[in-house]
């Protein structure tokens, strides 16, 4: 996993516990977790964190594909 992949993992997962730890934004059941759901401030939030971190996986998706074209390039380069 690239580095920028592991960036956006790691926001994510920060946003997604805290997000779970705030009644605002989550309903976490004590009955069953089936009945846990998102309050709509933290659908929003979701919705903006994906938007924050997009441009991230989008670099590390381009920067991943910049890779394997100089890798089989050098390949073909070799034989």
């Amino acid at each position: 996993m690239s580095n920028l992949n592991s960036q956006a993992t790691i926001i994510v997962m920060g946003a997604l516990k805290e997000l779970v730890s705030n009644r605002k934004y989550a309903y976490v059941s004590n009955t069953s977790y089936a009945y846990s759901h998102l309050e709509d401030p933290g659908k929003e939030m979701v919705v903006t964190l994906v938007q924050s971190v997009l441009p991230l996986l989008a670099q590390a998706r381009d920067l991943e594909i910049k890779e394997q074209a100089e890798k089989l390039m050098l390949e073909k380069l070799s034989k």
